[in-house]
């Protein structure tokens, strides 16, 4: 093996320890802890985001800071695809989400159509896994060979096939990490809360559009087994910055360029 191959093994080894800790600094939510999607209150729109100005201007500083994002290559995309080192693998994947997401955005007239259809076909078919979210969550268990498998995954794996589906139609999507939740209307509760979730922004025609597919979906997996409903929580897809910042505080910022990661 030459220098340059060994360096890279290395590379890899110690990104994949860094995406360990990542996760184990995430408390994975399904869609109803410390979530109020109700809002009993009667405040507006307008004065409910005038409570949160400290969040919204919080995200807003992240999103704006363009050099705060990480753009991740081919060797820690490979974590993301599968925890099996070997490429050939890893294109067999790949193939096979440009295979689906070419089927799920079959008919779709723009990219904001193909997000929407990208964003309804997570939430239809992959579940929650409970299983892992209280016993352990890995690389293995977030990446694509094992979502695209299984049907189930955590927030993180939820967050990283909708950005491999969207990047293999040339849709740029981040991957955003940080805290959530919502405790009556606290902004504080929610810029001090842990990092405990992870979703995803999209780029349509120069704004971004953001989108909780682990939120929107319904669907569990635990002990039991697999448990699928059709009651979707349509207000996180196509989320603004504002109404976003509600329930959501951004902490890590980065862009997965799935469709290249092997080129």
């Amino acid at each position: 093996m030459n220098k340059r191959s060994v360096l890279s093994r290395k590379f890899i080894i110690l990104w994949s320890v860094v995406v360990l800790f990542s996760l184990a600094g995430i408390v994975l939510l399904n869609n109803n802890i410390f979530l109020n999607t109700d809002y009993e209150t009667e405040m507006s729109y307008e004065e409910k985001c005038d409570i949160f100005a400290p969040v919204i201007e919080r995200n807003y500083h992240k999103m704006s800071n363009r050099g705060g994002y990480s753009d991740y290559g081919s060797e820690i995309c490979k974590i993301y695809i599968s925890t099996t080192d070997d490429n050939d693998v890893r294109k067999q994947i790949l193939n096979k989400v440009q295979k689906l997401s070419d089927e799920i955005c079959t008919g779709c007239q723009n990219d904001r159509d193909k997000v929407k259809a990208i964003a309804y076909w997570v939430a239809e078919n992959i579940y929650y896994n409970h299983t892992a979210a209280e016993t352990s969550v890995n690389s293995d268990t977030i990446s694509l060979e094992t979502t695209l498998e299984l049907k189930t995954t955590t927030c993180a794996g939820y967050s990283n096939i909708f950005s491999a589906l969207c990047s293999m139609q040339d849709i740029y999507c981040l991957n955003l990490r940080g805290g959530s939740g919502w405790k009556e209307d606290d902004p504080d509760w929610l810029l001090n809360c842990p990092m405990n979730h992870e979703w995803n922004a999209v780029l349509l025609d120069g704004e971004w559009v953001y989108v909780d597919t682990t939120w929107i979906s319904p669907n569990t997996y635990d002990s039991d087994g697999y448990h699928k409903s059709e009651n979707y929580n349509d207000e996180y897809f196509g989320m603004s910055a504002e109404y976003m910042s509600f329930e959501h505080r951004i902490d890590l910022i980065d862009h997965r360029d799935f469709k290249n990661a092997l080129n």
